[in-house]
């Protein structure tokens, strides 16, 4: 029987702790939408960049740095302690690319991880999908290719969404919208997608973080705690 994608959630606390739920994949009925909702030294300023449509959201603890036309990845996250200095939480971005593979995360959707052979059959129809790794797989989703556009943000929050329909990448008619929003010591990050055609289809949504091991100095130990209700 076909359900939702389950509400999932992902939470990086600076300060405290990084709870992470894994992606996941299930069947998402017509008209269905599934959720991932999430969102998380050296001094350091940003470079000029290429991308001229990059959205910064900023508090005096916080930067966080998000690309719309580049999959709305993160391009950079950037904590500020007690001294003043700035440090980057995750990889950052180099200023001169737009390849989602360099990004400090990226959303994968609507599918996650390697699809063998490019291909996959769901209720009796084959789906055929474009190699995108030297192994012949899928790897990921489209969702990281694409540009989103944004439909709403404040200084500490942005809301960007995507339509695949009649994507000639994309298996089936799709949309997704993300939500990112800060706070003093938090980044949430809520990851959704909605089936957009008429039958039921196979979906999966998730997060592809680079950490730093260290922020200010070796000495800082970093600690990632998973809440992971099940596996498959």
């Amino acid at each position: 029987m076909a359900r939702d994608l389950r509400t999932l959630a992902y939470e990086y606390r600076i300060d405290d702790e990084c709870a992470v739920s894994p992606a996941s994949e299930y069947i998402l009925p017509t008209g269905s939408r599934s959720s991932y909702p999430a969102t998380p030294a050296r001094t350091y300023s940003l470079p000029m960049s290429i991308r001229d449509d990059d959205i910064t959201l900023e508090l005096e603890t916080i930067r966080l740095v998000i690309t719309p036309r580049v999959g709305a990845s993160i391009v950079a996250l950037h904590h500020r302690d007690a001294l003043g200095r700035w440090a980057p939480v995750m990889r950052e971005m180099p200023a001169d690319s737009t390849d989602p593979s360099d990004a400090g995360s990226f959303l994968m959707l609507p599918w996650t991880n390697r699809v063998k052979n490019a291909s996959f059959t769901f209720a009796d129809r084959t789906y055929p999908l474009t190699a995108n790794h030297s192994d012949g797989t899928a790897i990921h989703g489209i969702g990281r290719d694409r540009a989103w556009s944004i439909t709403d943000r404040s200084p500490i929050s942005a809301r960007l969404t995507l339509d695949a329909r009649g994507d000639s990448g994309s298996p089936y008619d799709f949309g997704g919208v993300v939500r990112y929003e800060i706070g003093p010591q938090r980044v949430d990050i809520d990851l959704s997608v909605t089936n957009l055609g008429t039958d039921p289809i196979p979906v999966g949504c998730g997060h592809h973080p680079y950490f730093h091991r260290h922020l200010h100095s070796d000495a800082d130990q970093l600690r990632l705690r998973m809440g992971v209700a099940g596996r498959y």
